[in-house]
């Protein structure tokens, strides 16, 4: 519990620091850190098939398949069905989501993506295969599905 106090302080510490202040508290921790990560524009280039480049045909889907995104979103997703226990939630909070992404681009750039990649490779993929797994780990282990619409019982 100690610990677990002490990181929420250090964290909400670094929350309200200017962001130069904030990255030279984790320089002292280690060097390498607190260095701005290099933005990634995942809008750049939308065009599917790239017959000029070398590694591949598709190497705009290549180089979003091979991305932290799109493990960090079935995983996130898988996850997400675990705690929620709902299909039919899960699928409408999946959809809410890109649609925030969406409406919230003009503050995160990485936020700008191909239409492809939010359709197929978001929503109906990493989305849509993630609570796919979190339903049948959810059978697997046996849990109960959560009912979260009241239901009148009948008279």
């Amino acid at each position: 519990m100690g610990i677990l106090l002490s990181y929420s302080t250090f964290m909400t510490l670094v929350l309200i620091l200017p962001r130069d202040e904030a990255r030279w508290i984790f320089k002292i921790f280690h060097p390498s850190q607190g260095n701005p990560l290099p933005e990634k524009n995942y809008a750049d280039d939308c065009r599917v098939f790239t017959p000029e480049n070398p590694v591949s045909q598709y190497f705009n889907i290549y180089e979003n398949v091979y991305d932290v995104h799109f493990v960090a979103h079935l995983a996130g997703w898988w996850f997400k069905m675990m705690i929620i226990r709902d299909a039919k939630i899960a699928w409408v909070i999946s959809f809410s989501f890109e649609l925030i992404e969406i409406s919230f681009r003009h503050w995160l750039p990485n936020f700008w993506e191909c239409w492809w990649d939010h359709m197929f490779l978001d929503l109906f993929g990493c989305n849509m295969f993630g609570i796919f797994l979190g339903s049948l780990t959810i059978k697997y282990i046996g849990v109960s599905r959560i009912n979260w619409v009241y239901e009148k019982p009948k008279a």
